[in-house]
């Protein structure tokens, strides 16, 4: 849907995901990049933080490092894969992510 320039449904969409799989990171991160492709910085921000608090787990922390990446935010990756490996410290794709 944002590929055919109707960002507003997309929103919608992947809101509704997300409302239906709180705890998948998946539907989170296309909101984020959505979010950012249209400089909605703040919400795309703030959506990091909904995601940590639905569901702080390893694949949650990986899956916001790997999308600040994506977005050129080399600073932001390796802070979230630091914190994620705060808590989950024996996490083999958070270790690789901070290394890089």
């Amino acid at each position: 849907l944002a590929r055919m320039g109707r960002s507003e449904d997309a929103e919608k969409s992947f809101r509704r995901e997300i409302a239906e799989f709180p705890t998948d990171p998946q539907p989170y991160k296309n909101l984020i990049l959505l979010f950012i492709a249209e400089g909605k910085t703040q919400e795309g921000t703030a959506l990091i933080f909904e995601l940590e608090k639905a569901a702080p787990s390893a694949p949650s922390y990986a899956a916001i490092s790997e999308t600040l990446k994506t977005l050129g935010d080399q600073a932001g990756a390796h802070f979230w894969a630091a914190r994620g490996l705060s808590k989950f410290p024996s996490d083999r794709h958070l270790q690789a992510l901070l290394r890089g």
